[in-house]
């Protein structure tokens, strides 16, 4: 009896487990596939461009509005598609990101509020470059700066491809995310499609540009 009862105990447990850390209907957040995103995302920006990481968590966008700012049909009535076809190739995604499903993504918000550092999360391989890239550019706080230090080229190179994100939030299918991200030179909301269970970018709304 005792065998069994250690036995049930232990199934019990990683059934918790399990389904503590799966998105769906009764728990709206997941770390792993939280963690699954991102390194998709790093992945698919490594191969196009110079790309860091910045540690911090972004819960403000341009620092001025907060993430959730976005979570209203409004803002997925009409977002373009990452490979456009033509000037009119535009998608309503609010069939996606209905009431239901944007009440969902401010569980997750509200889940993740002590998330403060990709760090906690991600190896730290994603970040070793980060405290030297950090130094180099707290020196050159404006434009000025930047243009008469003499490595005008270098240091705005640099700054381009230091990207923030915020939390991706997921759809109660888990097949489709929303993910905020900016740069120095602009911010954006994009919506990423899973297929054969990778991330990539499907659509998205330009918020701000320098």
């Amino acid at each position: 009896m005792k065998l069994l009862f250690k036995i049930s105990l232990i199934c019990f447990l990683s059934a918790s487990a399990y389904s503590q850390d799966k998105i769906g209907e009764n728990d709206c957040f997941s770390k792993s596939e939280v963690v699954r995103l991102l390194e998709d995302e790093i992945s698919n920006m490594r191969k196009q461009i110079t790309f860091y990481l910045t540690s911090d968590i972004l819960i403000k966008a341009a620092g001025e509005k907060k993430i959730d700012y976005f979570l209203n049909e409004r803002f997925f009535g009409a977002m373009r598609k990452i490979k456009i076809k033509n000037v009119n190739d535009t998608l309503d995604l609010k069939y996606l990101f209905d009431a239901k499903n944007i009440e969902y993504m401010k569980c997750q918000l509200k889940a993740s509020v002590n998330l403060k550092s990709w760090k906690s999360l991600l190896k730290n391989d994603y970040f070793k470059d980060n405290d030297s890239i950090k130094k180099i550019l707290a020196k050159y706080k404006t434009r000025k700066d930047i243009y008469e230090s003499g490595k005008a080229n270098e240091i705005l190179s640099l700054k381009s491809s230091y990207y923030r994100y915020s939390i991706p939030l997921f759809n109660k299918k888990g097949n489709y995310a929303v993910l905020y991200r900016e740069d120095d030179a602009h911010g954006a909301l994009f919506v990423l499609k899973k297929e054969r269970e990778k991330w990539t970018h499907y659509a998205m709304k330009l918020h701000w540009i320098e």
